[in-house]
């Protein structure tokens, strides 16, 4: 796994690992630590070990319920506010059994700029928290849970498979 994960590093040249980020948004402290950052200032690579690296799978099932999203564009928020420049937010994604499969995924624009949103909401909500000393929690009546519109068409489509 070091050496898959090595050799992927060495594609984007030197850097440093582990770097935390403090910086101050919309009068709220935030923090985010790099996995590992390009000297030349383009990258900041995110190490995720998981079952299957597969990035179409990955993406689908981990990036959003993981809010992995919002803590790509926590980073690109450190970043700009830091240094003023932002950098391409990565996962390099790494498998736990051998032979350690491994990939690159790209954090893309459109999800960028959802995920810096949503910090930005988050912050304004944190510091409506803070200065109120309120913290809302969920409401006590009951939550029905329902299928998703994708549960529904990717039950369908293994349906189909079956019967072909």
């Amino acid at each position: 796994m070091t050496r898959n994960v090595r050799a992927i590093l060495a594609r984007f040249g030197a850097g440093k690992t582990e770097q935390t980020m403090l910086w101050e948004q919309d009068g709220v402290w935030c923090r985010g630590r790099a996995d590992f950052l390009t000297d030349d200032l383009k990258y900041d690579i995110d190490l995720k070990t998981c079952a299957n690296a597969d990035p179409t799978t990955w993406v689908k099932r981990t990036v959003m319920a993981g809010g992995l999203d919002i803590q790509a564009g926590l980073r690109s928020c450190g970043h700009e506010m830091i240094t003023g420049c932002m950098r391409d937010m990565l996962w390099l994604l790494v498998e736990i059994e051998p032979p350690f499969g491994a990939c690159v995924v790209g954090v893309g624009p459109s999800m960028l700029d959802l995920a810096r949103q949503k910090v930005d909401v988050a912050a304004k909500l944190w510091r409506k928290c803070l200065d109120a000393r309120d913290w809302p929690g969920y409401r006590s009546d009951i939550h029905w849970a329902d299928g998703s519109s994708y549960a529904e068409w990717d039950f369908e489509a293994r349906k189909l498979a079956v019967a072909s």
